[in-house]
């Protein structure tokens, strides 16, 4: 049986690997120039924390959402050490750590965020790992704001714009 995990939790890593480390270090530059305009609900989020809230973006990618709002600690985090340098020159708090295991003290956060990142990993057992150390992190109280795509994404009953019909 241990042996089957093992060899389960390679498969979803070399995946992962293959598909998303990889690819994120290939593409970070471009990636990063597409990425600036901060989405607004996550704005609202951030703004509507108190002031000196301690907050951890998980996945932060560029750094886009890391200096929003002036009153609160931000610090990010995120697999990608090209997107990490981006936010390096940038000047913004940030170090390297993979969402299935984060290196934070429990309960020491006031809120935190994790956009686009969850949806990555390979199998549902890591989707409910990276949300369980998400929410270990958070102090009695916190918040968090995780979104996610959906390949099923629908709006008004209608299949998302997103997705193009017809193409494998």
């Amino acid at each position: 049986m241990q042996s089957e995990i093992d060899g389960n939790e390679t498969a979803s890593l070399d995946l992962e690997k293959e598909h998303v480390f990889d690819v994120y270090e290939k593409i970070a530059a471009d990636f990063s120039e597409t990425r600036y305009k901060p989405w607004p609900k996550v704005k609202h989020f951030l703004d509507s924390l108190d002031c000196g809230s301690i907050v951890y973006d998980i996945g932060c990618g560029n750094g886009k959402y890391l200096d929003l709002n002036a009153n609160i600690a931000t610090i990010g985090c995120d697999t990608s050490f090209a997107l990490l340098q981006i936010c390096a020159n940038k000047a913004l708090e940030t170090f390297a750590a993979n969402v299935l295991c984060l290196p934070l003290k429990r309960d020491s956060a006031d809120a935190c965020i994790c956009i686009a990142v969850i949806h990555h990993l390979s199998t549902e057992a890591r989707r409910v790992k990276a949300i369980e150390e998400i929410l270990a992190t958070l102090k009695v109280g916190g918040k968090a704001l995780i979104y996610v795509w959906a390949f099923e994404q629908r709006k008004d009953g209608k299949a998302s714009k997103y997705i193009k019909s017809g193409k494998n």
